[in-house]
């Protein structure tokens, strides 16, 4: 333990006596440091609104198909949901009624605060599911993406 004590004290006595050691030489090299974080108002997420899926092939359909239909649309809407870049814009009630709006548009979109449409269409060839989507941007009416994705039925999430 004095040895410990004695150690210390020597490197403090020679730390002081050291020139060019002082807190005072390490003051132009002190940066601020700044960290990489979101506060409000410095990030807007991009509003997107997502139609329900429809059906676009000429076959009957089971119950079981329409209910995939539902949940490909919700976990759609769900992982935007998700993202801190994007706001899901979601189908407002009241607005449908106040204007008797059946089935909205890109437009009705648009007056909802959507920058972009997510358009979702399936088809049941088969034991397989086929979802194609259209991203289509609300302002200039025009498509940014499209895909298609294909997955067995049993399987498709």
């Amino acid at each position: 333990m004095k040895y410990l004590l004695c150690t210390l004290l020597f490197g403090m006595v020679l730390l002081s006596l050291t020139p060019g050691l002082s807190a005072q030489s390490f003051e132009g090299e002190v940066r601020n440091i700044f960290f990489d974080t979101l506060r409000p108002g410095d990030f807007v997420p991009t509003p997107i609104g997502v139609e329900e899926t429809k059906y676009i092939g000429d076959q009957f359909i089971t119950a079981g198909d329409s209910a995939i239909m539902r949940w490909v649309t919700g976990v759609v809407q769900r992982d935007i949901d998700f993202y801190a870049n994007f706001s899901l814009v979601t189908i407002d009630s009241f607005f449908l009624k106040m204007y008797e709006i059946t089935d909205l548009d890109i437009l009705g979109w648009q007056r909802l605060g959507a920058d972009y449409l997510l358009k979702l269409e399936a088809e049941f060839p088969a034991r397989s599911l086929r979802i194609r989507w259209r991203l289509l941007h609300t302002r200039t009416k025009q498509e940014v993406a499209k895909g298609v994705e294909e997955y067995d039925k049993m399987y498709w999430r």
